[in-house]
């Protein structure tokens, strides 16, 4: 067998069981940056080896293993790409919050690599059952990234909460894998699509009982109503880097499920298109956008902003269980958009947040414009990509979206799209307003001896702090992300061939 095409899932695992062995002392800067050189060595070679595999190949290819199991394909390459870029900007921007929050443990490698070793397991499963143990893989990981702001009451509670209802949607899941199974007599997609297609009616609501347990478990996974409860909370509790990871690369993961399983005909017919997924959408996108309005909480406000882009995402789904496969293309590349823009939002959140993430109330971005204008500038970039705003690549990915629904047949749908898209308008262009117009009422964070983590006071913080030259270093890298990620992708997108690449990925799924 050849396991050149697996090198990227086995560099990140194998990296990640090496980081177990290479954690050294806590408190030291040197292995602290020692650590943070090898996660992102293991990551950056992960995807050389995912890009030798994309460009190394002359059209649609598919190698299968271990008994069609896993398999390699466009598909799983492209996302492969996302999640590992994502990883990367990921590693850059918790060296040095993660220092100067004192919570660089050596765990937080290991954890990363494994969840990111996850979600690249699950963009190749072609079997129920591989796609259950990736979703776990990942899933355990997340957990106690959410978790390691130990002595934090909000990362503790959101934890705890976050374990739970995950449980219950990993039993979902795993009882409809049952049900497949007992209907079809095999886990692998490709067996369970054929069944299918040939039930008699009689067993027709045994599929639909399976399916809905699939999808329910699914959609707690991308956050859709009414599985969306977590959310808010957890992206509030959670390190901001952890955050933008998880809003990112999880959706990311988690969509590749979804696609996977629409496009192998085990999400199919007008049923789940217009009485579930359609309604999933609407659902997710008013609800989203509708509490995003009165957040005060810059976090929690894109927390609620992320359900409401599940809901777009959703829209390009329902294209796909009506046989309409450019719906799953401009998914895709909406999906590319959004993790480009949130990953960036939320590097800028962390960086504008300041120690404690004590700054995270509207009111006090007032005036950041004049403090951080640079970082200011790429969290405009970021929110005007994430309302649509033309000519960002947020424009483009919606524009692709909304006209895939309409030739589809889901006039009302794409119309419902747009009218929520308006609607984002309103709390995106306020932190703009607050950041750019506002005067402003912080003069900067709580001195270093005033903070207290559990009643206890912190020495200030040494080593690898944010001084000038790190600071113009991160805001610079912020900016350049930003705009290339939203502005050039906007307005020029013949420069990259994305939707070209996107619909390559999903034409290897026909």
């Amino acid at each position: 067998m050849d396991y050149l095409p697996l090198m990227p899932f086995l560099v990140v695992t194998g990296g990640g069981l090496l980081s177990l062995l290479l954690m050294g002392p806590r408190k030291q800067t040197a292995a602290a940056i020692g650590r943070y050189t090898f996660t992102f060595g293991v990551l950056l070679t992960a995807l050389l080896f995912a890009l030798r595999q994309w460009f190394g190949q002359s059209g649609a290819f598919r190698l299968n293993f271990f008994g069609g199991a896993i398999v390699i394909d466009n598909f799983s390459t492209f996302f492969a790409i996302l999640v590992l870029l994502c990883g990367l900007v990921t590693v850059l921007v918790a060296l040095p919050y993660a220092h100067q929050e004192r919570m660089d443990h050596p765990e937080l490698h290991s954890l990363l690599l494994f969840a990111i070793s996850g979600m690249l397991l699950l963009g190749s499963s072609k079997d129920l059952l591989v796609l259950f143990l990736g979703l776990e893989i990942m899933s355990l990981a997340i957990y106690a990234l959410v978790g390691l702001r130990r002595h934090d009451l909000k990362a503790n509670e959101a934890t705890l909460k976050y374990i739970l209802l995950g449980a219950f949607s990993s039993a979902f899941l795993l009882y409809g894998i049952a049900l497949c199974y007992g209907f079809s007599g095999s886990t692998q997609l490709d067996r369970i699509a054929t069944v299918i297609s040939s039930l008699p009616p009689g067993s027709y609501p045994l599929y639909l009982l399976a399916l809905s347990l699939l999808l329910a478990g699914l959609a707690f996974k991308i956050a859709a109503f009414p599985f969306h409860m977590w959310a808010p909370d957890v992206y509030e509790g959670a390190a901001s880097p952890i955050t933008g990871f998880m809003a990112a690369a999880v959706k990311v993961a988690a969509f590749a499920m979804l696609l996977r399983l629409a496009l192998g005909e085990l999400i199919t017919g007008e049923f789940f298109a217009v009485n579930v997924i359609w309604w999933l959408s609407v659902l997710s996108m008013f609800v989203g956008n509708t509490l995003a309005l009165v957040q005060q909480s810059v976090k929690r406000m894109l927390a609620y902003s992320s359900i409401a882009h599940t809901g777009y995402l959703l829209v390009g789904l329902t294209g796909v269980t009506t046989q309409q496969p450019d719906g799953a293309t401009a998914a895709l590349v909406y999906l590319v958009a959004y993790a480009i823009t949130s990953i960036g939002a939320f590097a800028c959140v962390t960086y504008l947040a300041q120690r404690n993430e004590q700054l995270l109330r509207l009111e006090d971005w007032a005036g950041m414009a004049r403090r951080h204008p640079w970082i200011a500038s790429a969290m405009t970039i970021c929110l005007l990509s994430l309302i649509g705003f033309p000519p960002t690549v947020g424009f483009f990915g919606k524009y692709l979206l909304f006209s895939a629904a309409i030739q589809s047949g889901q006039l009302t749908l794409a119309l419902l799209g747009i009218l929520n898209s308006i609607l984002a308008i309103w709390y995106y262009l306020r932190v703009v307003v607050v950041m750019m117009m506002k005067e402003p009422v912080t003069t900067g964070p709580v001195a270093p001896s005033e903070e207290k983590i559990a009643g206890k006071s912190l020495p200030p913080p040494g080593g690898l702090r944010w001084g000038a030259g790190i600071g113009a270093i991160y805001a610079a890298l912020f900016l350049i992300w930003a705009g290339i990620g939203t502005f050039t992708l906007g307005i020029f997108p013949g420069a990259v061939p994305l939707f070209n690449w996107a619909w390559l990925s999903i034409a290897s799924l026909l």
